[in-house]
């Protein structure tokens, strides 16, 4: 199964977000890029983290998954987005 991560390209904002698959540093994402992750199908565990900001999202698929991140601009931190075809998002 593949994770394909997008950060949303944003005006003034930049940085580099590390990003954690299942608590192993997997890879990096930077404004307006974008990444692509190879996981088991099942239960995933996936960790933002730029400085004091961070986002967790855990989720279960068998197939191909979408994550959107971007800055929020309001609250200063992550947001992110999981997506596919039978993507369950856990709280």
């Amino acid at each position: 199964m593949q994770i394909h991560i997008m950060m949303t390209k944003q005006f003034i904002i930049s940085g580099t977000i590390t990003i954690y698959l299942n608590d192993a540093e997997s890879a990096w994402i930077g404004n307006g890029q974008d990444v692509i992750l190879n996981a088991l199908a099942g239960e995933n565990k996936l960790l933002f983290k730029f400085g004091f900001r961070s986002k967790s999202i855990k989720f279960i698929s068998n197939s191909d998954v979408n994550v959107m991140v971007k800055w929020n601009r309001l609250t200063g931190g992550i947001d992110a987005l999981c997506t596919g075809a039978d993507v369950q998002v856990l709280k």
